[in-house]
């Protein structure tokens, strides 16, 4: 029945076995979630086809599928310019807590599919992050931190309650008002842009930076 397929969606997401996809791809850093959305979308022969494809079209040159994190967790230093403009009071208050971005970087390595349960939201978001630059996911964190920011400036202000606070994604999000928010974010900072305001640049090879290129 409904009730315990939504039950069994999210139990899926985490137990699935890793090994049921040929993939060029590395299944690691998370790239397992993402092969399992498409197990449970499409069942085994047909989602061997279509990660395939897609590991070739665009996941394969995604920076957070290498073999170390370090092109991701650069991407992720990002973050923190992007809050400091919208929002510069919460950007100082998480600062003064002294807390790295790296509290979202399940959310962005797994787009999303490893820290939420609702199967519905997850493919909502997979829509979303296919047809975008591979930095989104990173756009689409910001929107959720900054939807949280009321409740973040509540916190007390240490290292470990922020950061506990931060790395949990809610479940009862609005998936499709933070993809918005995402996607106005991209246009009024695009990518080459925010890089520059940052004073952080990307690897010229980085898939960030030649999505549009390749495309």
């Amino acid at each position: 029945d409904e009730g315990q397929v939504a039950l069994d969606v999210p139990r899926s997401l985490n137990t699935y076995p890793q090994g049921n996809l040929s993939c060029p791809c590395i299944l690691s850093n998370g790239f397992h979630d993402v092969c399992t959305v498409f197990l449970l979308l499409f069942g085994t022969e047909s989602a061997k086809q279509n990660v395939n494809t897609v590991c070739l079209l665009t996941l394969a040159i995604i920076d957070g599928m290498l073999e170390t994190l370090e092109p991701i967790l650069r991407e992720l230093t990002l973050i923190d310019t992007l809050i400091r403009l919208q929002d510069e009071e919460l950007y100082d208050y998480i600062q003064k807590a002294d807390v790295l971005p790296y509290y979202c970087l399940s959310w962005v390595i797994t787009w999303c599919s490893h820290d939420l349960d609702d199967f519905a939201k997850i493919t909502r978001l997979f829509d979303l992050f296919l047809c975008s630059n591979p930095l989104m996911p990173v756009y689409f964190a910001v929107a959720v931190v900054l939807s949280r920011r009321d409740k973040v400036l509540s916190l007390p202000c240490d290292t470990s309650t922020i950061h506990s606070f931060l790395t949990k994604l809610p479940q009862d999000l609005d998936v499709d008002a933070l993809a918005l928010a995402a996607m106005h974010m991209e246009q009024t900072y695009p990518i080459i842009l925010l890089q520059h305001l940052s004073g952080i640049g990307l690897d010229t090879v980085s898939a960030v930076n030649t999505y549009q290129h390749l495309w």
